[in-house]
Protein backbone atom coordinates (compact mmCIF):
# COMPACT_ATOMS: atom_id res chain seq x y z
CA UNK A 1 0.00 0.00 0.00
CA UNK A 2 2.86 2.33 0.79
CA UNK A 3 4.27 1.83 -2.72
CA UNK A 4 0.91 2.58 -4.33
CA UNK A 5 0.67 5.72 -2.21
CA UNK A 6 4.21 6.76 -3.07
CA UNK A 7 3.48 6.47 -6.80
CA UNK A 8 0.22 8.39 -6.57
CA UNK A 9 -2.09 5.47 -7.29
CA UNK A 10 -3.65 5.93 -3.84
CA UNK A 11 -4.02 9.02 -1.71
CA UNK A 12 -1.98 9.09 1.47
CA UNK A 13 -5.18 8.71 3.52
CA UNK A 14 -6.36 5.75 1.46
CA UNK A 15 -2.99 4.01 1.70
CA UNK A 16 -2.99 4.56 5.48
CA UNK A 17 -6.52 3.16 5.86
CA UNK A 18 -5.62 0.09 3.83
CA UNK A 19 -2.42 -0.50 5.82
CA UNK A 20 -4.59 -0.50 8.94
CA UNK A 21 -6.98 -2.99 7.30
CA UNK A 22 -4.06 -5.27 6.50
CA UNK A 23 -2.89 -4.97 10.10
CA UNK A 24 -6.35 -5.93 11.34
CA UNK A 25 -6.34 -8.89 8.97
CA UNK A 26 -3.01 -10.02 10.39
CA UNK A 27 -4.36 -9.77 13.94
CA UNK A 28 -7.29 -11.99 12.97
CA UNK A 29 -5.33 -14.53 10.94
CA UNK A 30 -2.39 -14.91 13.28
CA UNK A 31 -4.41 -14.48 16.49
CA UNK A 32 -1.98 -11.93 17.96
CA UNK A 33 -4.71 -10.84 20.36
CA UNK A 34 -8.27 -11.85 21.09
CA UNK A 35 -10.73 -9.77 19.08
CA UNK A 36 -14.40 -9.47 19.98
CA UNK A 37 -17.04 -10.53 17.51
CA UNK A 38 -18.58 -7.05 17.83
CA UNK A 39 -15.37 -5.43 16.61
CA UNK A 40 -15.17 -7.77 13.61
CA UNK A 41 -18.84 -7.17 12.80
CA UNK A 42 -18.38 -3.40 13.03
CA UNK A 43 -15.43 -3.60 10.65
CA UNK A 44 -17.39 -5.70 8.18
CA UNK A 45 -20.28 -3.23 8.29
CA UNK A 46 -18.01 -0.47 6.93
CA UNK A 47 -16.00 -1.59 3.93
CA UNK A 48 -15.94 1.84 2.31
CA UNK A 49 -12.15 2.03 2.33
CA UNK A 50 -11.92 -1.28 0.45
CA UNK A 51 -14.59 -0.18 -2.01
CA UNK A 52 -12.69 3.07 -2.62
CA UNK A 53 -9.50 1.07 -3.17
CA UNK A 54 -11.15 -1.10 -5.83
CA UNK A 55 -12.58 1.97 -7.57
CA UNK A 56 -9.24 3.81 -7.50
CA UNK A 57 -7.22 0.87 -8.83
CA UNK A 58 -9.80 0.23 -11.56
CA UNK A 59 -9.63 3.91 -12.56
CA UNK A 60 -5.83 3.83 -12.54
CA UNK A 61 -5.74 0.76 -14.78
CA UNK A 62 -8.10 2.32 -17.30
CA UNK A 63 -6.43 5.77 -17.34
CA UNK A 64 -4.56 6.65 -20.52
CA UNK A 65 -0.86 6.02 -20.79
CA UNK A 66 -0.22 9.71 -19.95
CA UNK A 67 0.96 8.77 -16.48
CA UNK A 68 4.05 7.00 -17.82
Amino acid sequence: MRLLGTHGVLTVDMADALRKAVGFQNVLVHEYIEVSDDLVTARLDDLSDLEAFVERVAAFITEPAERQ
